[in-house]
């Protein structure tokens, strides 16, 4: 699904012949840097205003007991470069040897090259762009039935995959890391926001934006917000808490909100 804004885009886009040619990144330091990097020539301001961040869980008994039984899956399953870098590090600590016989599935380019960088091989990369097309991929061409499926995910994910393997497969979830609001943060940047002085805001999780936008409320602010978004949970969770121009990345990750934002700004490809 492809969500509109809740505003004209030409009303907002005043701001863009009013100079105001900026992006405010909320995303974690690595992900807002190669964001900006994707967006060197483009002209435009970049500013960093991270409002969570990840941190890898202890390696905690169920963990290990799960890590025991890991060559016992048929499939391991990521949907973030954060669950990959976070997955390998608790590994790491186990010192065990990865079971060759696992195959390993992914969503988004991003989460198959941080696997590949983790010095493990990807089996199957998600050729749609959202999470349920993940699900349909995985039950109609990657999952048979009775297959044993283990999720690696951050706390703050929803069940949604859970919910709709499990009826063709043996589904098993563990939180590898855990997503924290950032407490202290650039008021400076954020002022920006807060007076309108901005082009647009990137969020890459409703984590990010609800810690944002609690700030926002605390701050009473009224400054209308133009919002593009990595995809549809994120979408989903701005709209269901505020009225904002939404624009949702319609490829998963870095280049998709890179050529929302190309095109926002009627900038050459």
């Amino acid at each position: 699904m492809l969500y509109k804004s809740l505003q004209p885009l030409d009303e907002n886009r005043q701001h863009i012949v009013s100079g105001v040619r900026s992006i405010i990144s909320t995303q974690p330091a690595p992900r807002a840097a190669e964001l900006q990097q994707a967006l060197k020539t483009s002209g435009l301001s970049f500013f960093h205003l991270p409002m969570i961040q990840i941190q890898t869980v202890s390696l905690t008994q169920n963990i290990i007991e799960t890590f025991h039984r890991l060559h016992t899956f048929q499939h391991l399953i990521f949907t973030s470069r954060n669950g990959v870098d976070s997955f390998f590090k608790l590994w790491q600590q186990t010192g065990k040897t990865f079971p060759d016989s696992i195959k390993i599935a992914v969503i988004g380019k991003g989460t198959a090259e941080t696997v590949v960088q983790n010095a493990h091989r990807v089996d199957y990369i998600q050729p749609g762009n959202t999470s349920r097309d993940f699900a349909r991929y995985l039950k109609e061409e990657v999952i048979q039935s009775g297959e044993k499926v283990l999720l690696a995910l951050g706390n703050l994910a929803p069940d949604f995959l859970q919910d709709q393997l499990s009826p063709k497969a043996q589904v098993e979830r563990i939180n590898v890391y855990q997503t924290l609001p950032v407490k202290d943060y650039d008021r400076k940047t954020m002022e920006k926001v807060f007076q309108n002085q901005y082009g647009l805001l990137v969020f890459s999780s409703p984590s990010a934006f609800y810690n944002f936008y609690a700030i926002y409320q605390q701050e009473k602010a009224n400054a209308p917000l133009r919002i593009v978004s990595i995809g549809e949970i994120t979408t989903n969770a701005i709209l269901n808490t505020t009225k904002a121009m939404v624009l949702t990345a319609k490829k998963p990750g870095t280049a998709g909100l890179a050529q929302e934002i190309i095109k926002y700004f009627h900038l050459k490809n």
